[in-house]
């Protein structure tokens, strides 16, 4: 089984090991290994701005999720159904599990839908 490459891996502190991504000292995450190429290590820094660029990419049809089913779980149920990205920390009824971020986005969107102004 493949590992696709952007899944990164939480790796102990390596303080003198360089980002592979803006070269500054301090690597936090561990690229999982791929065939043929040496893992890269990336800061915490450029890790998170690659988790907001994973959640911004990833895009729900208006109307598919409705918030307002959803309830807050307060034990690891995995990734979000959505960005596939972040730990997911709402769920409705039918099992479909959102992290923060897309929860905060379905819940901006959901006055759009009905028509309502702010």
């Amino acid at each position: 089984m493949t590992v696709p490459p952007a899944l990164l891996l939480y790796e102990i502190p390596e303080p003198r090991t360089a980002c592979y991504a803006c070269g500054m000292p301090g690597s936090r995450y561990v690229e999982k290994y791929t065939a043929g190429r040496r893992a890269r290590r990336i800061c915490r820094s450029c890790y998170d701005a690659a988790v907001k660029r994973e959640q911004a990419a990833s895009a729900v049809l208006p109307g598919t999720i409705d918030v307002s089913r959803f309830v807050r779980v307060p034990a690891d149920v995995g990734k979000c159904s959505v960005c596939g990205v972040a730990r997911a920390e709402w769920m409705d009824p039918d099992g479909v599990k959102v992290c923060e971020r897309c929860y905060g986005r379905g819940v901006r969107e959901k006055p759009k839908e009905s028509g309502a102004e702010n």
